[in-house]
């Protein structure tokens, strides 16, 4: 069993505090830096939100003790941008 189940149970008790959600986002939004990702407003803004987002669920699943604790969402959403 792979995708999001997988990606839920990976994350379940993990007790991710804000202060790490957010460094995480900072660390992912310097990897693209150094990756060399676009740097362009649109592109930066619609990759910042989806980590954001990301990482939101992420951190509400860690704290999961139930599966009706679980962020309802069980795919990943598709981002875009101009």
């Amino acid at each position: 069993m792979g995708g999001f189940p997988l990606l839920i149970r990976a994350h379940r008790g993990l007790r991710i505090t804000e202060e790490q959600r957010l460094r995480f986002v900072e660390l992912y939004m310097a990897a693209a830096d150094r990756a060399g990702l676009p740097d362009d407003e649109p592109f930066r803004a619609a990759l910042r939100s989806h980590v954001e987002f990301g990482t939101e669920v992420a951190k509400q699943n860690s704290h999961a003790e139930t599966d009706d604790q679980l962020h309802p969402l069980r795919e990943v959403p598709l981002w875009d941008w101009e």
